[in-house]
């Protein structure tokens, strides 16, 4: 039995990439329960062009929030959402047509699995993938709660260190791990950058168990503001990749101090 996935997709001025969003994940091999999108505060036509696109697909919900905030747009959508797992996608990227499939076939090696990590494509046109290499891990494999080290997350941004991509899109989630075991303050941040970051800090530090997947399910159009500070923090990690994490306190100044050290 295939598991209820709800997906949520921020939209923000996003008139000219919403529709291949949406359109990827009415696709899939594995449909999703709901497709929820979260219109925040456009002021082009990305409003009109959701409420068009839910009356061609009886899956899709819009949610309208006046305010401009991606993350209160996500957390509304967990809110509102009746899925019993969750997948995340910006309006700007998509999904491959059995992205949802290889992410739910990845639960029923373990119940205790509350986060699925696949790979993703970094894209500058459809027709034009480059693959993301991944450091650290080249199968799949499940993590669990007592092999989990925070200290490893908070290396965030650094692909050589550690395999697991920082963003919220190209995952899979327990709906009750967000709401249950996430602050809301965490959820509903308001950090102008990095603000998945730290939810996933919450997250996976609170997960039974993470199952990493190395197929690539997500394509992310290269550019926005996150690619470009992920591109500089790489080459960064490679210019000082001799140097000890106490050389590089900026790294962890994202985080909060009340998180426990493992």
């Amino acid at each position: 039995m295939n598991p209820k996935i709800s997906a949520i997709v921020p939209v923000h001025n996003a008139a000219l990439t919403l529709v291949q969003c949406v359109e990827s994940l009415c696709r899939q091999t594995v449909m999703p329960l709901e497709i929820l999108l979260v219109v925040n505060g456009c002021s082009d036509q990305s409003l009109s062009l959701a409420y068009k696109l839910s009356h061609m697909h009886n899956i899709i919900r819009v949610i309208e929030l006046d305010r401009p905030s991606v993350t209160l747009a996500r957390k509304k959508g967990l809110e509102e959402s009746e899925g019993d797992y969750l997948i995340f996608s910006d309006s700007d990227d998509w999904y491959k047509e059995n992205a949802l499939e290889i992410l739910a076939d990845a639960l029923k090696y373990d119940e205790n699995i509350e986060i699925v990590n696949a790979g993703y494509e970094k894209v500058i046109s459809p027709r034009l993938p480059i693959k993301l290499v991944r450091y650290g891990s080249d199968k799949n494999k499940i993590i669990y709660r007592s092999e989990w080290k925070y200290k490893d997350y908070a290396r965030f941004y650094n692909p050589i260190r550690y395999p697991f991509f920082s963003g919220m899109c190209a995952s899979l989630y327990s709906r009750s791990l967000l709401l249950e075991r996430v602050p809301e303050s965490i959820l509903g941040n308001s950090l102008r950058r990095g603000e998945d970051i730290i939810v996933n800090a919450y997250a996976y530090d609170s997960a039974n168990a993470i199952a990493y997947i190395v197929d690539p399910v997500y394509c992310y159009r290269f550019g926005g503001i996150t690619s470009g500070i992920e591109s500089l923090l790489t080459y960064q990690s490679i210019q000082s990749k001799s140097r000890t994490d106490s050389e590089n306190p900026r790294l962890l100044t994202a985080f909060p101090s009340d998180l426990p050290e493992i």
